[in-house]
């Protein structure tokens, strides 16, 4: 909760700093809200269990290069989760306070993440009120914090047992809806694949995966 207010507190003065440099055509400052479904594709001792809730809050700048065109860059908080399964004969022994995980039991967990994004947008012309979107980035980042629920546990800091650095890709589409002559309301869809692994263990190996809706202001 705390890194979602200091990333709101960041957004305000980022968008304070926008308003009085920017030249209108070249730079536009956006926020975004993605309610989203996360799960976790496994492998090694472990297998995926089930879908979470997750949710993205970022800020961003984008900068066209052609009217249509633009590199964008900025700051996410990524709160995303997963489950695993033990699929081994023996208990899986975890690197934080948390009992070992038995055969077949499973274990919940949710990682928070801070993001660069830095990507590519492209738009349309406008059909009639609305104007569609497509973007493309990389997010590089690092964990700032992560739990753990065992079936039939307690929740637990699961911080031990993930990798501190991480990398993901991001697509995102949808379209814009203009609110005055130099804002937009945002309404799309936003998929995000970690392709590094979150789990700091050699027998254990599971990629974040999210698909959400993004809501967003752009100006």
């Amino acid at each position: 909760m705390k890194a979602i207010i200091y990333t709101a507190v960041l957004a305000a003065a980022l968008c304070s700093g926008c308003l009085h440099a920017q030249k209108a055509g070249e730079w536009q400052f956006g926020i975004n809200f993605a309610p989203a479904f996360s799960w976790a594709p496994a492998s090694g001792n472990v297998s995926s269990d089930g879908m979470r809730f997750a949710y993205e809050l970022s800020v961003h700048f984008d900068k066209y290069f052609k009217e249509r065109y633009a590199f964008f860059a900025g700051i996410s908080y990524m709160n995303i989760g997963g489950g695993i399964r033990n699929k081994i004969n023996e208990p899986i022994a975890l690197k934080s306070d948390i009992p070992p995980l038995e055969r077949m039991k499973t274990a919940k967990y949710y990682i928070q993440y801070l993001t660069i994004p830095v990507g590519l947008k492209l738009k349309t012309v406008r059909h009639g009120t609305l104007t569609y979107y497509f973007q493309g980035a990389l997010l590089p980042g690092v964990r700032i914090g992560g739990s753990c629920t065992p079936e039939d546990g307690e929740k637990e800091s699961f911080s031990k047992d993930l990798n501190l650095m991480t990398c993901a890709v991001q697509l995102s589409l949808g379209c814009l809806y203009p609110a005055s002559d130099h804002s937009f309301i945002k309404l799309g869809l936003i998929f995000d694949r970690f392709f590094t692994d979150a789990l700091n263990s050699s027998n254990m190996k599971s990629l974040p995966t999210s698909l959400g809706l993004q809501i967003g202001f752009v100006f």
